[in-house]
C-alpha cells in the first residue's frame, strides 16, 4: 500500500495524539506520588509571585493550573507537560513541511520517540518540558516571520521566547542565538529599521521586565542558585571543569543517539528511494543557529566561566537536530523502509510505558507515602487545635506533600526561610500556628532531614511541641527499603502575635 501525503499526515496526528494520551495517563497509574520537582513547582504555584529561588514564575504557574485541572492525582500536570511536548513535535512537523516533504517531516518528528528525554525523563524534571515545547515553536514562528514578515509572527516568536526564559533561564541562550542570527542575516539592515521587529523586541522585554525587577529586589537569588549551587561557579579546578564539560557534550549527544538508531530504520537503497527536494542553504544556517548554537554557547560558557554543566541543560535544545540531520543527509527513503520505520516507532511508543512501569516498581520515588503523611499531619493538627492548618514548615518537598494533599492546603514555609518563601508573613504564621515537618532522609535537602529539629529551629521557636516520630510504609516496597520516618512538631497559635498582625 502506497503512503500518500494525506495518510502520512494522518499518521503524524495519530502519533501525536497517542503520545499525548499515553504520557498524560501512564504516570497517574504508575506513580503514587508526584516527583519532588513537581511538588516543588506546586508549592511555588500556591502563591504566584514573579520569581522563585530556583526558577522564574512559569513552572509554578503551570503546575498550579495543572492541579486546578486535574486535582491531586497530578493528571492535569502530566497533561500540560504532554501538550508542551506536542507543541515541540508539531513545530518540527510544520518546519519540515516548509523545508521539504511529508516523508521527511514524519521521520523528523517520530525520531524523538526513541529519546527518553521526551517521555520518561520528563517525569522528574519540572521545567525541561517547557523549553522542549516552546523553543521549536518559537523557531517555527521566527521562520514564518523571516519568510512572510507578518507582525503577528514576530510578536508570537518574541512572546514564546520570553515565556521560555520564564520557564527556565537556559532559554536565554536560544534568544542570544536568534539575536546573533538576525545580525548576520542578509536582511539585517531591514531588521534594524523594521517596526515589526522592534515591536517583537518590545514585547519580549515587557514579558521579561517584571521578573527582572523581582530579581533586583531579591538579590538575584535565582541566578545565584543557578551559578553557585547548580553550576558550581569556579568551585573546581580547570581540569575538573574541562572533564565535566566534555562529559556534558558526550551525555547530550548520547541522549540523541537513540533517535539516530531509530532513524536507520527509515533508510533504503537509492534505487528504491523517493526523490525528495533539497532545501535551500539558508535553511541549514537557520537550523544551525536555532538548534546548535545554544548548546555551543553553553559549552563555551562552561569552559570560560568554570561551570559544571548538567545533561538536562543540553537535552532541552535537541528539538531541531533531527530536521538538520535529515535535511543535511538527504537520506533515501522507500515506501517499505518508511513502513518499517513507522512500525518501529509505534513499538517504542508502547514500550516506554512498560519500561517505566518496570523501573518504577523497583525503586521509583513515586512510591513515597506523601498522601498518607498529609492525612496524618492534618488530623494531628485538627485534633490539637480544631482549626484549619494554615501553615506547614520544613523542607520544601516533605512540607509540599502536606500542602498538596491536605484538605486545608496550607502555605509552605520552605526551609524555615522567608527570603525564599517570599509569601510568608512570619507574624501571621506565629499567630495561627504551624505544623513543622521533616523526614529521616527521603528529602534531597539533607540539612533538613533526620529525627531531630535543628538547634537553631528549637531556639527560634521555644514553644514548639515535638511529637514522636512516625514511620509510614512505602506505597510499594519490593526492595524492602526502610520505611521513611517522619518527624513532626506543632507550633501553637499565639493570640499575642495576632495583635501585631492586626496592627
Amino acid at each position: 500500500m502506497k503512503l500518500t501525503n494525506q495518510k502520512i499526515s494522518q499518521l503524524f496526528w495519530l502519533f501525536l495524539i497517542l503520545h499525548t494520551l499515553i504520557w498524560t495517563i501512564t504516570p497517574v497509574f504508575i506513580r503514587h506520588a508526584l516527583d519532588d520537582d513537581f511538588i516543588e513547582a506546586v508549592t511555588w504555584g500556591q502563591h504566584f509571585v514573579l520569581g522563585y529561588d530556583k526558577n522564574p514564575w512559569l513552572p509554578g504557574l503551570l503546575a498550579h493550573i495543572g492541579i486546578l485541572i486535574g486535582g491531586q492525582s497530578g493528571i492535569g500536570i502530566y497533561f500540560i507537560e504532554s501538550i508542551f511536548i506536542a507543541f515541540g513535535l508539531f513545530s518540527v512537523w510544520r518546519l519540515m513541511l516548509y523545508f521539504s516533504h511529508e516523508i521527511y517531516a514524519l521521520i523528523a518528528v517520530m525520531m524523538y520517540e526513541a529519546c527518553p528525554c521526551y517521555s520518561i525523563d520528563l517525569q522528574g524534571v519540572n521545567d525541561n518540558y517547557i523549553l522542549i515545547g516552546l523553543l521549536p515553536l518559537a523557531s517555527l514562528f521566527l521562520y514564518r516571520a523571516l519568510q512572510k514578515d507578518f507582525i503577528i509572527d514576530w510578536l508570537i516568536a518574541a512572546a514564546l521566547t520570553a515565556l521560555a526564559i520564564m520557564g527556565k533561564y537556559d532559554a536565554v541562550l536560544f534568544a542570544f542565538a536568534v539575536f546573533c542570527y538576525l545580525l548576520i542575516h542578509p536582511k539585517r539592515q531591514y531588521f534594524i529599521t523594521s517596526y515589526k521587529v522592534w515591536s517583537g523586541i518590545l514585547l519580549f522585554i515587557l514579558i521579561l521586565l517584571p521578573n527582572i525587577i523581582w530579581l533586583t529586589q531579591h538579590h538575584f537569588m535565582t541566578l545565584q542558585y543557578a551559578f553557585h549551587k547548580r553550576a558550581e561557579f569556579h568551585t573546581s579546578s580547570w581540569l575538573t571543569q574541562a572533564i565535566n564539560n566534555v562529559n556534558f557534550i558526550w551525555q547530550t549527544v548520547l541522549s540523541f543517539i537513540p533517535a539516530l538508531i531509530l532513524f536507520l530504520f527509515a533508510l533504503s537503497k537509492k534505487s528504491a528511494a523517493h526523490k525528495i527536494r533539497v532545501c535551500a542553504h539558508e535553511t541549514f544556517i537557520f537550523l544551525f543557529w536555532t538548534g546548535f548554537v545554544p548548546i555551543i554557547t553553553l559549552v563555551t560558557l562552561g569552559f570560560v566561566l568554570g561551570l559544571t554543566l548538567h545533561r538536562e541543560w543540553g537535552t532541552t535544545f535537541l528539538g531541531l537536530w533531527s530536521a538538520f540531520i535529515i535535511l543535511r543527509l538527504h537520506p533515501p527513503v522507500s515506501t517499505q523502509s518508511l513502513k518499517r520505520f513507522i512500525v518501529a516507532t509505534f513499538i517504542i511508543l508502547f514500550f516506554w510505558p512498560i519500561a517505566y512501569l518496570i523501573v518504577s516498581l523497583q525503586h521509583d520515588k513515586g512510591n513515597f507515602p506523601g498522601k498518607e503523611m498529609a492525612e496524618i499531619a492534618t488530623q494531628i493538627w485538627h485534633d490539637h487545635y480544631h482549626t484549619p492548618l494554615r501553615y506547614v514548615a520544613g523542607d520544601r518537598y516533605t512540607a509540599g506533600y502536606v500542602a498538596l494533599h491536605s484538605p486545608d492546603h496550607p502555605s509552605v514555609w520552605m526551609e524555615w526561610n522567608s527570603s525564599i518563601s517570599t509569601w510568608i508573613n512570619e507574624q501571621d504564621l506565629k499567630c495561627h500556628g504551624a505544623l513543622f515537618i521533616q523526614d529521616s532522609g527521603h528529602s534531597r535537602l539533607h540539612l533538613f532531614s533526620g529525627l531531630n529539629f535543628s538547634t537553631k529551629i528549637r531556639q527560634q521557636f521555644p514553644t514548639l511541641i515535638v511529637l514522636k516520630p512516625k514511620s509510614l510504609p512505602w506505597y510499594r516496597n519490593r526492595n524492602h527499603r526502610p520505611d521513611p520516618t517522619i518527624l513532626m512538631g506543632l507550633l501553637p497559635p499565639d493570640s499575642k502575635k495576632c495583635m501585631h498582625v492586626e496592627r
